[in-house]
């Protein structure tokens, strides 16, 4: 039910998606320089909170010299949310894609020994845990 506009432009951090356009960046990132095999996308489910975007992508750009990579942006993923309940689409996430290249210019020296591929797991494991610790922290600490 994913539908990737091909006019989205990839943007320097996630926001909230009403706010896309005058977040965009003058020229946006030609996706067509992007070599096969030189970058990676993941997908971000971010609470619909501009603190919860901002915690994820500082959590994402500080780490990723420390694993040999670099944050080229983000581009918001349409969603069809017309089938769900007024519950769900309530607790429903921003989902983003993060493009991410290689920069081991800044890699740690235990890791540079690994392949794109063996970094890339490590990072996206170590990201996952603390990103979502600090989300945690900072749900509790608003309660």
């Amino acid at each position: 039910a994913r539908r990737i506009k091909e006019d989205t432009p990839l943007l320097p951090k996630p926001c909230d998606p009403a706010q896309i356009e005058a977040n965009a960046p003058t020229p946006a990132i030609d996706f067509s320089t992007l070599k096969p095999l030189e970058y990676a996308v993941g997908v971000l489910f971010i609470p619909k909170h501009q603190a919860a975007a901002d915690l994820i992508d500082e959590g994402l750009s500080s780490q990723a010299a420390r694993f040999g990579f670099k944050v080229l942006g983000y581009r918001y993923l349409n969603t069809n949310n017309t089938i769900i309940g007024e519950t769900a689409r309530q607790a429903e996430p921003w989902t983003w894609q993060a493009f991410i290249t290689e920069d081991t210019s800044a890699v740690a020296a235990s890791l540079k020994s690994l392949d794109f591929d063996q970094r890339l797991l490590l990072f996206r494991k170590y990201v996952s845990v603390t990103v979502n610790e600090q989300l945690e922290k900072q749900w509790r600490a608003n309660k």
